[in-house]
């Protein structure tokens, strides 16, 4: 496999344990792969976080704020492709094989993913679908949505703006 198809898995957090554990389980077998992962805490107060650590590749602290965060996770990361995802997000086996089948479609340099909102309200499938179809329509994506993106992109659009 070619260093540029491997991915640096980026997930920023604060005081977040049940669904981010969950989230790192299922990821293992990517670990596995050769993909990294690495958890940037934003300053939780939850006492948990040594239980997590071998669950990932790099255990970082930075300041509040997802911005702050993910771009401190990006400054560490090893690999070509970033992929920024939520502690509370949920990813298929195949997410991985999607993020760079979509690098490859017409050189793209980042990508999404479709959210699908959990709950089952009938209002949950109207926003997901109006989130999902914005994107499409105008390029415009939320971090919910797992953001992919080629590094030298990131950096040349001079990353995340760190907004207070």
């Amino acid at each position: 496999m070619a260093e540029m198809e491997y991915v640096s898995i980026i997930i920023p957090v604060l005081d977040e344990t049940k669904a981010l554990t969950q989230l790192l389980k299922s990821i293992q077998p990517w670990r596995d792969q050769g993909h990294e992962i690495i958890l940037v805490d934003g300053g939780s107060e939850f006492k948990h976080r040594s239980s997590i650590s071998h669950l990932v590749d790099k255990n970082l602290n930075s300041g509040r704020g997802r911005a702050l965060q993910m771009n401190h996770g990006a400054n560490h990361a090893q690999h070509e492709i970033l992929f920024f995802l939520h502690a509370d997000s949920t990813v298929t086996e195949n997410s991985l094989d999607a993020i760079r089948q979509g690098l490859k479609i017409n050189n793209s340099v980042w990508g999404r993913f479709d959210i699908a909102l959990s709950g089952s309200l009938w209002m949950f499938r109207i926003i997901e679908t109006m989130m999902n179809v914005r994107s499409r329509l105008t390029g415009i994506a939320t971090g919910d949505q797992g953001l992919f993106v080629k590094r030298e992109v990131f950096n040349r659009l001079n990353r995340y703006a760190e907004i207070e």
